[in-house]
């Protein structure tokens, strides 16, 4: 059987399963005409005789073979921060998770490579927001020698976008998946606090102070229309289904 073996639907959940890959990414790399969908694979270094150390991801082959790790939906009644951080795992065996949808509305999702990120090999983090399905919205980081919250830093921002380099080439007061955890807003990047009025920033998700995040819902992900630094309570902020975390 291929190496990863393709989960098409949910009726594969207890199906045997094939010799797994190390990450989509790998399983790309032997399988050419691998599309986008969810794949089994394990941990370098499991003994993949042993079922528990093979899991389902995934996988975004069109832009190369990333391995989704971690999914936070607008609108649940989490801290995102808290979910990501902790050891445990969400909703990783759930196919209806496994996609770039919020059709699992209720949780987030996160599996076991943000815990065990030094058993994962990849040189690159990817920060992808969909609406719809679509992306909408992408950041890319160096993930080289990193750990599972120092990949997103300013520093090992590139520079492949737009936004981007608008992010790149101004002032933060925030910029870390922590956020100002406080107030619970993560994946927070932030230019300056002015009041609620006047705070700017480039992405976060929100916590529950200011009227520029409490009329979006709760933990909602923001992001500017346009590819500037945006004062959040302008208007000009639309909100995405999920973010979307990647390795590669």
């Amino acid at each position: 059987m291929a190496l990863g073996g393709k989960l098409c639907s949910t009726r594969y959940r207890s199906a045997h399963k094939p010799t797994p890959g190390l990450s989509c990414k790998n399983i790309k790399d032997n399988r050419d005409d691998a599309s986008d969908g969810v794949y089994w694979i394990s941990l370098k270094g499991q003994d993949i005789r042993e079922s528990s150390n093979v899991f389902s991801v995934y996988c975004d082959m069109t832009g190369g073979g990333w391995t989704m790790i971690f999914k936070a939906v607008s609108g649940v009644n989490q801290n995102t921060f808290d979910v990501y951080n902790s050891g445990d795992t969400y909703d990783e065996s759930e196919m209806t998770a496994l996609d770039v949808t919020n059709q699992k509305s209720d949780s987030d999702y996160k599996n076991r490579i943000v815990s065990n990120w030094n058993d994962f090999d990849k040189s690159e983090a990817r920060v992808a927001l969909y609406t719809g399905g679509n992306q909408v919205k992408e950041l890319k980081f160096e993930a080289a020698e990193s750990d599972k919250l120092n990949w997103f830093t300013k520093n090992k921002l590139q520079r492949v976008s737009s936004w981007a380099n608008d992010i790149k080439q101004g002032s933060q007061n925030y910029f870390s998946i922590e956020g100002n955890n406080a107030i619970g807003r993560n994946f927070f990047i932030n230019k300056n606090y002015g009041g609620c009025g006047s705070d700017a920033g480039w992405l976060v998700i929100t916590g529950p102070d200011c009227p520029w995040e409490t009329s979006h819902g709760s933990n909602a992900v923001l992001y500017p229309r346009l590819d500037a630094v945006v004062i959040w309570g302008s208007g000009e902020v639309d909100v995405a289904d999920v973010l979307v975390v990647y390795l590669r």
